[in-house]
């Protein structure tokens, strides 16, 4: 199992927090994620790891500039792992 960083934990947890507090956010997040599944149909079977590639190429470009850590202080991996992890939670979770 990899061990990731404080600083992984902590732009998960914040990055969560202001996806939830912020209105513009919330809406970027339910639409583009609507576009995710109804792009990739099978989106919660066998091509969800489609899904979730689909979902971060929509979400970077909005949330990337808007980050509330420093994506520096992440390594490849955990860079990475932070956009998949969010979108597996999005897809998961938005309704």
């Amino acid at each position: 199992m990899n061990e990731y960083s404080a600083v992984y934990g902590d732009a998960i947890d914040s990055t969560l927090e202001l996806l939830e507090t912020n209105k513009q956010f919330a809406y970027i997040i339910d639409v583009r994620t609507k576009m995710a599944r109804i792009d990739v149909p099978d989106w919660n079977g066998n091509d969800f790891n489609k899904a979730v590639a689909k979902l971060v190429t929509y979400l970077m470009p909005h949330l990337e500039p808007s980050l509330p850590f420093d994506a520096t202080e992440l390594s490849q991996d955990e860079y990475y792992r932070f956009w998949e992890g969010l979108a597996e939670h999005l897809l998961m979770t938005v309704e």
